[in-house]
């Protein structure tokens, strides 16, 4: 019984680390996301002039990958 209850705990821990590390690449992204987009309006690019990409997924190529 106090088997199962740790490997839950070490399951749970796990998952809150995981967790943690997706929110944080996820966050980085977006701040870098933000940051390029800042970039381009200050160049006086306007969304007019961001052309949809021709991938599947409906995102828009602002000059990175």
């Amino acid at each position: 019984m106090q088997e199962m209850e740790a490997r839950h705990r070490q399951d749970r821990e796990a998952d809150q680390e995981r967790h943690q590390r997706d929110f944080e690449r996820s966050r980085k992204e977006m701040q870098y996301r933000f940051a390029r987009l800042e970039e381009l309006v200050s160049e006086g690019i306007r969304c007019g002039d961001i052309k949809p990409t021709s991938s599947p997924t409906p995102h828009y190529d602002m000059g990175y990958s």
